[in-house]
């Protein structure tokens, strides 16, 4: 995805794409090129944006317990009216349980004062949960729940997987997800994700494993 920094101004330059090489002049905003693998490289006389975007889930859990400057911690609770946490096992849940996965994120270097702009924490779901968008249904968030939440910026929720935005405080960031197990089967939990968005020195990950979601 490849932006031109003016107003009123073309997009013009090349693109070599694995060796193929095509030129690009466009009064539009923006343009899409796609890159399955291999390089791309981007020449033009002006200044340009470019976002490099990707979907999926690494394979051979090769994203799984990144540690770099962040530390992520990823635990599943049930909360009752009290908000008391019981910890449970996420790897064998009947169908119509519900819980919320719980996500810790803070910085490794406490005396850093500086405060990190723009965090993106992502978890991805896989296809027997799904997410309990509370938001819609005008449920009540329990307490603990609401004032942990209240500290992000922006939330994103898809079918399957949320995205939180925030700014990472010299505090834990906590943030809680409703989840219900709906369908039967054998399925892989991804990794919770956690990177600064303009400075890929701080990332950190959860691990990644084999969830089961039984009959009632």
């Amino acid at each position: 995805d490849i932006k031109e920094d003016a107003k009123n101004s073309n997009i013009e330059g090349t693109i070599t794409i694995n060796n193929k090489k095509q030129s690009f002049n466009t009064d539009s905003s923006n343009i899409v090129f796609s890159l399955n693998d291999g390089v791309a490289k981007v020449e033009s006389n002006k200044n340009l944006f470019i976002n490099y975007i990707w979907e999926g889930i690494i394979a051979n859990n090769a994203g799984d317990n990144i540690s770099k400057k962040l530390k992520l911690k990823r635990e599943f609770v049930e909360i009752d009216n009290y908000g008391n946490e019981i910890q449970i096992d996420p790897r064998n849940l009947k169908s119509s349980n519900s819980f919320y996965i719980k996500l810790t994120l803070e910085k490794l270097d406490s005396s850093n004062k500086n405060y990190l702009e723009n965090i993106a924490l992502v978890q991805n779901l896989p296809s027997g949960w799904e997410i309990e968008n509370t938001r819609l249904n005008n449920d009540p968030l329990l307490d603990k729940v609401a004032k942990a939440n209240s500290t992000i910026t922006y939330t994103d929720i898809r079918d399957d997987k949320i995205m939180w935005f925030f700014n990472l405080y010299n505090k834990p960031q906590v943030v809680y997800v409703k989840i219900n197990a709906v369908t039967p089967g054998n399925y892989t939990l991804p990794s919770a994700y956690a990177e600064a968005m303009y400075d890929g020195s701080y990332q950190a990950s959860s691990d990644s494993f084999r969830v089961n979601v039984l009959s009632k």
